[in-house]
């Protein structure tokens, strides 16, 4: 039931898409793409996104995050002028406390879709609510006044050992529920 792919960002455009082709399935890009490659591609059938950059609101936090924020707003308008069809968006973190909001909001709402990912299904004590997910795509919607896709990316995998985020796969129910 899969129908879209989001390779590592080591795959050039041209290799992802010749990927995602031969499997019948879309393709979302990530990081920024070169103009040039963007004009090449802009009427692949198999090419649906591009994805800025992965988790602004966490990994810029204390960082340069206007001068991040007009960049991908800059970016954006070059891609969409250069492709139309193109969905060009930033994944976030689930971080929607003060003092994220403000900035997780001005992310989620700058793409052509809100898209984050939010993994609460941790080993053990860790285990934070599902209801987070809840909270994250409700802000989502309403930031956007419910005029944009969301794309929330669920938990589905496990990161055995002695990690900061040790999460594990979710089960059945959990996964249905996310």
């Amino acid at each position: 039931g899969f129908n879209t792919m989001w390779p590592w960002p080591s795959w050039s455009l041209d290799q992802a898409l010749a990927h995602g082709q031969r499997a019948g399935l879309q393709v979302v890009a990530m990081n920024p793409q070169p103009e040039a490659l963007l004009r090449e591609y802009r009427d692949h059938p198999n090419l649906l996104g591009n994805v800025w950059m992965d988790e602004p609101t966490g990994s810029l936090w204390g960082k340069d995050m206007e001068g991040k924020f007009q960049e991908f707003l800059a970016y954006k308008k070059m891609a969409n002028a250069v492709a139309p069809d193109l969905c060009v968006f930033i994944n976030d973190v689930p971080w929607i406390t003060p003092p994220a909001t403000e900035w997780w909001t001005r992310w989620n709402t700058a793409g052509d879709v809100s898209c984050h990912d939010n993994y609460p299904v941790m080993h053990s004590a860790q285990t934070q609510s599902l209801g987070a997910i809840a909270d994250t795509v409700g802000l989502a919607a309403r930031v956007n006044r419910e005029q944009k896709p969301v794309w929330l990316i669920v938990g589905a995998f496990e990161q055995p050992g002695k990690s900061a985020y040790p999460f594990r796969f979710p089960t059945p129910m959990q996964l249905r529920a996310s």
